[in-house]
């Protein structure tokens, strides 16, 4: 599919598209020198997206699939850079995590005591608070 129409489909801009081809990050066949993307680019671009609202910066996205790249064409030398991020990043994402499941029990509590009060009494609430 043209970069367009992949651009709605992934909600992605075609700015940010062309930024990643690029970089090298996400390189879509070229026809006529009209980019093409595939099932495997929509894959990949769902990957970035992934990893990018898990607190990964695009320089670390590439670095995971040069890593990937590298694993596939069997060189496995020093990959502890990479362990160290995935660790770091583990991390991150489980203190996150927790974070949400903090917000979540308030928002939960918040809704179960507004539920509790008559629609008058959560109007004259919302007056004294909101206006």
């Amino acid at each position: 599919m043209k970069i367009g129409d992949f651009s709605k489909k992934t909600q992605v801009s075609i700015d940010t598209l062309r930024y990643y081809d690029r970089l090298g990050l996400l390189v879509p066949k070229r026809i006529n020198a009209q980019r093409i993307y595939n099932d495997t680019d929509l894959e990949k671009m769902q990957l970035i997206e992934t990893l990018k609202s898990a607190t990964f910066k695009i320089e670390e996205i590439k670095s995971i699939f040069e890593m990937e790249k590298r694993i596939e064409s069997g060189n496995l030398k020093d990959l502890t850079p990479f362990k160290i991020l995935f660790s770091e990043k583990l991390e991150s994402v489980n203190q996150k995590i927790d974070q949400l499941k903090k917000a979540q029990c308030i928002m939960k509590s918040s809704l179960i005591k507004l539920n509790e009060l008559d629609d008058e009494t959560l109007k004259e609430i919302m007056e004294e608070t909101c206006f």
